[in-house]
Parts: C-alpha cells; sequence; structure tokens
C-alpha cells in the first residue's frame, strides 16, 4: 500500500562538464590549474576542427577519429588514485591514456565546445560481470544517438588493419547490443 521511496542523490565532480560551463560562462576560476590548461587545449582542438568540418556528422566523425587516434585504453584497481587519474580529462589530454570516463568525457568536451548536443549514458555490461560502463549520446538532426568512443578505440590494432571500430558510432535505440549494455 506504501509506494512511497527513499531516494538519494550524489553529486559527482565531471571535469568535462564543468570546463564546459567554466568555458561558456566566462569564468575558469573553479578549475583547478590542469583544468583550465586542458580547457584552453580543448577549445584549440574544437575550434580547428569546427573550421576544418563545420559541423554535424562529419564534425562528431573528426572528434571521434581525433580521440581515438591520441588516446590508449587504460585502467587501474577502482579506488587507487591511479584509477582516479584515469577517468580525467587531463589524463586523456596530457597522458593520453583513460578509461571509458576518460573518453566519454573528452568526446562531451570537445563535441560540446564544437556545438554538438553531446550527454552520457551509463550502464553495465550486460553480462554483469564485466563492470560498469560509460558512453555518449549525440543529437544530430533531430535525432538521439549512442556513441561509444571506447569501443571505437583499437589500441593493439595492426599497421595494416582498421585503426579505428565504427560498429557503435552512431547507432539507434534499437540497435543496442543485447550482448552489450543494459
Amino acid at each position: 500500500a506504501d509506494r512511497s521511496a527513499d531516494v538519494t542523490f550524489s553529486a559527482i565532480y565531471c571535469d568535462a562538464v564543468r570546463m564546459a560551463d567554466a568555458y561558456f560562462c566566462g569564468d575558469a576560476s573553479g578549475l583547478a590549474a590542469g583544468e583550465a590548461e586542458c580547457l584552453a587545449m580543448a577549445v584549440e582542438i574544437a575550434a580547428r576542427l569546427k573550421a576544418q568540418y563545420g559541423g554535424g556528422l562529419e564534425l562528431e566523425l573528426a572528434i571521434y577519429d581525433t580521440i581515438c587516434a591520441n588516446m590508449a585504453y587504460q585502467t587501474a584497481p577502482v579506488g587507487s588514485d591511479a584509477f582516479s587519474r584515469l577517468t580525467t580529462v587531463c589524463s586523456a589530454m596530457k597522458d593520453h591514456v583513460g578509461n571509458c570516463q576518460a573518453y566519454s568525457r573528452m568526446f562531451y568536451l570537445l563535441g560540446t565546445l564544437a556545438g554538438l548536443k553531446v550527454g552520457f549514458l551509463s550502464g553495465w555490461y550486460a553480462d554483469q560481470e564485466t563492470g560498469q560502463h560509460i558512453w555518449n549520446t549525440i543529437e544530430l538532426d533531430g535525432q538521439l544517438l549512442m556513441v561509444d568512443v571506447t569501443d571505437g578505440d583499437i589500441d593493439s590494432a595492426a599497421a595494416d588493419g582498421p585503426q579505428v571500430y565504427y560498429r557503435c558510432f552512431n547507432i539507434g535505440w534499437d540497435r543496442v547490443p543485447e550482448s552489450g549494455w543494459n
């Protein structure tokens, strides 16, 4: 009979969101020095790509490819200082490594700075044993699509083979792999 529920909200700091907010409001005073430096780098990259590719799908693809070309997937034990670093934009920009959080944050930051409508989507891999995962959403031409940059990056690709996968690039909700996420 009692349909009430206790709801707890926890605010989690997301450097990419704070950096984009700082840029658009013109006040970077709340950013750490390293974050401000990475924001400046991201602004330059986004401006260069936007000037070269305009907007929409071509720009999104250029951002995706840029992230894949400049990062390598790496992880560390959850809760460690190394893991905390691997989740950040600064790890992606300066160390060129990160986990799925760093990939999705980079895509969010560069896409947002370039004028694209980018968001986040998180959940579990369908097998529930692989663990949590985060990827992005993007709205193009009024359609909400999913983009998993982490899946696109092939760190150990052969020089003569594909360097980037696009199997989870702009997939519709109808194409979410049942064996992938829930």
